[in-house]
């Protein structure tokens, strides 16, 4: 866990495309989830 913390401290942009990766994957999760809801709210 260390080597990961210092990997992501020496290099910003890798950190800022993870994070920008994961936030992307929760939305897309979130918009599924909504989608796959939508025709039991709409009957």
């Amino acid at each position: 866990m260390t080597d990961f913390l210092s990997l992501m401290a020496v290099r910003p942009g890798l950190w800022k495309s993870l994070h920008f990766f994961a936030g992307f994957r929760m939305l897309n999760t979130n918009l599924f989830l909504i989608y796959k809801t939508l025709p039991r709210l709409s009957i």
